[in-house]
C-alpha cells in the first residue's frame, strides 16, 4: 500500500519523494499525520533506523537487487530471513515500476493498473475520459 502511494506521487504526479513533506502527504490517509511528523523529523535520523536501513540494503543486495526500484515478494509472507531455506519459486524479484503487475500475478493479488481506483470505482484517466466527452 504505502508503495502505491508513493510509486503515484512520483510516477504520475511527479513528486520528490525524498521530501518528507511528500512522503507525509503520501502517507496521512493510512496513519497519524502527527505521527508520521514526528517520525520522519526526529526518528528517521536516529542510529537505530540507519542499522536497520544497512541491513536490508545488505539483505536485498544478498538476494541479487541491483537497482531501484527492486521488489522481493515473498509467497510465504514475514520477513525473508525469517526462513534461511527458501523454498524455490517462493520468491521473486522483480525490478522496475513497470513489473509490478507481474509481482501481483506471483502473489495472487489483484491488479488495478497504474492508477488506482476512485471512491466513484473508476480510475483516474477514466475519469478524465468522461470529463471529456462531456465536454464535447
Amino acid at each position: 500500500m504505502v508503495l502505491s502511494f508513493t510509486q503515484v506521487a512520483y510516477w504520475r504526479d511527479d513528486k520528490d519523494i525524498s521530501s518528507p513533506s511528500i512522503i507525509i502527504d503520501c502517507l496521512k490517509s493510512m496513519f497519524n499525520e502527527s505521527i508520521l511528523d514526528s517520525w520522519m523529523t526526529q526518528k528517521i535520523h536516529t542510529s537505530e533506523v540507519k542499522i536497520e536501513l544497512t541491513k536490508t540494503t545488505n539483505d536485498a543486495l544478498s538476494m541479487g537487487a541491483f537497482g531501484a526500484p527492486c521488489i522481493i515478494a515473498n509467497k510465504r509472507g514475514g520477513p525473508l530471513n525469517s526462513n534461511p531455506k527458501i523454498e524455490r519459486g517462493q520468491i521473486e524479484m522483480f525490478f522496475g515500476s513497470d513489473r509490478i503487475e507481474f509481482m501481483a500475478a506471483f502473489l495472487n493479488l489483484p491488479w488495478y493498473g497504474p492508477v488506482p481506483p476512485q471512491k466513484n470505482g473508476h480510475h483516474q484517466q477514466h475519469q478524465k475520459d468522461d470529463d471529456m466527452k462531456l465536454k464535447l
